[in-house]
């Protein structure tokens, strides 16, 4: 199993589409742009069979540096979780 980068899935959008990679690029940043908005402003987005996407806060916490284990502190942030829908059985 591979992982497709952007570039990647920019070029086999476009192909499914008959379009230029220009626009599919276009297309595909607007669609993350989107995604991303609707999630800032709070909403979760269901994606059809794949499931849900949501915006979590990752707390804050401690971590430590492996070179020197020094420990340093983590602040919270902000992360994007993709929950996946139950299979029907």
């Amino acid at each position: 199993m591979k992982t497709l980068t952007q570039a990647e899935t920019i070029e086999k959008l476009a192909e499914a589409n008959n379009t230029s990679k220009a626009e599919a690029a276009n297309t595909w940043k607007g669609f993350i742009a989107f995604l991303k908005g609707q999630l800032d402003e709070g909403n979760n987005i269901r994606l059809g069979e794949l499931g849900v996407l949501t915006k979590k806060i990752r707390p804050a916490g401690v971590a430590r540096v492996p070179g020197t284990g020094e420990t340093v502190e983590v602040p919270a942030r902000y992360t994007y979780k993709l929950k996946k829908r139950p299979q029907d059985m």
